[in-house]
């Protein structure tokens, strides 16, 4: 097996390097994540050795042992990209097994499979094709703004970048307002959306808008402002 990966902590593992595991590894990079490429084709592998930045294993995902060398138990996700749906469910049971905590996103490639890959355990259900016919719709109805969101979400830009961060800074029980958290002023970011811990969102929120701390605040600023956010709460936490 070869590798030049070492073991990390809440690190994500990209299982497959084809056409869609190597965009997926780009965006991954892009946004600084900490990843592991699993790849059981040696010919990818000489692909994959090109990029000195990428981690990776020479194994196959489906099996236990490929998923432990990878550190799953510490993993925090895992995206499966076969584009075999039975491959991908072997992954996702397997995964699920060894970290029944973690978050499993997964390709389907027959619509018939979506089910399936859901019942296995999987979080979420990709299909590339239907994203990128009506990503390409989009482009045609609405071309500014896709263009806007693509340089948000896809390219990590230097200017301005959309996140996520948890709202932790609000003592356990308590609840707060937007307004009272002063973050424009404090960090500089703007406060775009919240997820609410039952899975709700809410757009465009009001500064009345309360918050605890299982909630995920949608923010936007430049990298420095985003990161100045990330030690507020950070900070707050402890």
């Amino acid at each position: 097996m070869k590798q030049n990966f070492d073991l990390t902590e809440n690190h994500i593992i990209l299982c497959g390097y084809g056409r869609v595991g190597k965009q997926a590894s780009v965006d991954l990079l892009n946004h600084y994540e900490k990843f592991v490429i699993l790849e059981r084709d040696e010919k990818v592998i000489e692909k994959i050795q090109e990029n000195q930045q990428f981690q990776y294993l020479n194994g196959d995902a489906t099996e236990d042992d490929v998923l432990e060398k990878a550190n799953i138990r510490s993993a925090r996700a895992l995206l499966a990209t076969f584009p075999s749906d039975a491959d991908n469910l072997f992954v996702i049971v397997t995964a699920r097994a060894l970290n029944p905590g973690l978050k499993i996103i997964s390709r389907v490639s027959d619509e018939v499979n979506i089910d399936k890959l859901l019942g296995a355990g999987a979080n979420e259900v990709i299909m590339p094709d239907k994203v990128g016919g009506s990503h390409m719709a989009q482009l045609v109805t609405r071309p500014d703004l896709i263009e806007f969101l693509d340089t948000l979400l896809l390219q990590s830009t230097e200017e301005v970048n959309l996140e996520e961060i948890q709202c932790i800074s609000v003592p356990e029980g308590d609840k707060t307002t937007i307004a009272s958290m002063n973050l424009r002023q404090r960090a500089g970011v703007n406060v775009v959306g919240i997820k609410k811990d039952k899975g709700d969102f809410i757009h465009n929120p009001d500064p009345s808008t309360t918050v605890t701390n299982k909630d995920i605040l949608l923010v936007l600023g430049t990298p420095p402002q985003i990161q100045s956010m990330r030690e507020l709460m950070k900070s707050c936490d402890d």
